[in-house]
């Protein structure tokens, strides 16, 4: 009961209110996590043959169908003739230095572009000394002392920005222009880079969304900017 109960008021205050209280701001922040336990709060509603408890999960329910039943419903991708393109991407944990895991990961992925997020010192030199002949072009961040235009922009990461802050683009086609952009919330940096795909120019973003429980962030409307 307490949990349908609490479950709707926070949903019915974002509802009515937005996101100008923090407490809403952190509901929403976690509200994926929130929503994994209608499926068991309801199964033990309807054992203990509870309908009040079961009414009070109706409202989370309906929203979470609204919210989230979409993305589970098989998509119709249309048929269209090009290259195909193998991507991947992937966070590596500011303070991972093991070579050897991303050398396999690299290696069965086989990928065509690559973008990878919180790279350490270690491990963009790690690249730059063994995989520039599978990714001749490449776009690296990882040392502020090279690029001390993007220090002000990332306060979050004073301490340690080398690490958390570490960006890494690696692509088998010619970059033909880049930018490294500061986020508008200060926190983190994303790659825009252009490819020249067999004489086509295709754009692909390298991003690192803040996580929403830290710094002044719980707003998602402020991570959705």
């Amino acid at each position: 009961d307490m949990y349908g109960l609490y479950a709707s008021v926070l949903l019915i205050l974002w509802l009515l209110t937005g996101e100008h209280f923090f407490f809403v701001n952190m509901f929403v922040s976690v509200m994926p996590g929130v929503f994994y336990f209608i499926p068991i709060m309801l199964i033990i509603a309807l054992w203990l043959r509870s309908k009040h408890s079961a009414a009070f999960l109706f409202l989370p329910i309906i929203a979470f169908c609204i919210l989230y039943a979409p993305v589970f419903m098989p998509r119709t991708i249309q048929e269209a003739n090009g290259i195909e393109l193998a991507l991947l991407t992937y966070n590596l944990r500011a303070s991972n230095t093991d070579t050897v895991a991303l050398d396999t990961i690299l290696t069965n992925a086989d990928a065509d572009i690559v973008s990878l997020q919180e790279v350490s010192v270690e491990i963009g030199e790690h690249v730059e000394n063994n995989w520039t002949e599978d990714y001749p072009y490449q776009i690296r961040f990882t040392v502020v002392d090279d690029q001390p235009d993007y220090a002000e922009h990332l306060a979050l990461f004073d301490s340690d920005i080398s690490q958390y802050a570490g960006r890494l683009f690696l692509s088998r086609y010619p970059i033909l222009d880049y930018e490294i952009v500061p986020s508008s919330i200060n926190t983190t940096l994303y790659i825009r880079a252009e490819l020249d795909i067999s004489g086509e120019m295709l754009t692909v973003y390298n991003v690192h969304l803040p996580p929403p429980l830290a710094y002044n962030i719980f707003s998602t409307s402020t991570r959705h900017r």
